[in-house]
């Protein structure tokens, strides 16, 4: 969602903080902004902006755009199920992102309408995803619960899950990343838990034996 910490203006390239473009981009990732034409937008594009937060504040905005209207762009992060409420008109647009610094690599962002299509194809997979766990907790919660308690399914699946150790409003949190996707976010302070299914059925027992017990909160 957000972009921070400006390198030099030379440069063109900001930080990348947020979850809302999640599988697209990770925290951190060096943004690299390119201006353009408000006529030369296409669906696909992803977008920087001046628009307002969550939080109800202004800020530059990363998002991409999914249609384009007489009176403005439409955007969504590839991470929101829901369009953005507020239209992106020509005032407001700073530039598009153009390539991605990661790793000592820049890589290309794919834009325009493939861009939008591999977005879409993403979402509806982690949507169905979703479904699938929700069902699954709501006919068998007992059974899971236990399955998750044991550990064993930590034998047999290795997902590779990266932390990344953050100082928030809330305290010192800890995030867990999977393909580019944030699937865990434990606040040590208080053993809090906050995963996606079905990662905390590894995640669980791994920060149950951090804290010598069992962890807080929602899984």
């Amino acid at each position: 969602m957000r972009w921070r910490n400006k390198l030099p203006a030379s440069n063109n390239v900001s930080l990348y903080k947020g979850r809302s473009m999640e599988g697209t981009f990770r925290f951190g990732d060096g943004l690299v902004i390119e201006p353009v034409a408000f006529t030369d937008i296409r669906p696909g594009d992803i977008v920087v902006y001046q628009g307002v937060n969550h939080n109800g504040e202004e800020d530059d905005l990363v998002h991409r755009v999914i249609s384009i209207r007489p009176d403005g762009l439409v955007t969504q992060g590839d991470n929101n199920y829901s369009p953005d409420k507020s239209l992106v008109n020509e005032g407001s647009l700073l530039g598009r992102v153009c390539y991605v610094e990661r790793g000592g690599r820049k890589i290309p962002v794919r834009n325009g309408p493939m861009g939008l299509f591999r977005a879409r194809i993403r979402r509806s997979l982690d949507f169905a995803q979703s479904e699938v766990w929700r069902l699954v907790r709501s006919v068998g919660r007992g059974p899971y619960g236990r399955v998750r308690e044991s550990g064993l399914v930590r034998l047999f699946w290795h997902p590779a899950i990266s932390k990344v150790f953050l100082n928030t409003e809330r305290g010192p949190m800890i995030k867990y990343i999977c393909r580019n996707r944030t699937v865990g976010e434990y606040w040590p302070e208080n053993g809090r838990l906050k995963c996606r299914k079905p990662y905390d059925l590894v995640l669980w027992d791994r920060i149950a034996k951090m804290r010598g017990g069992k962890p807080s909160g929602p899984v």
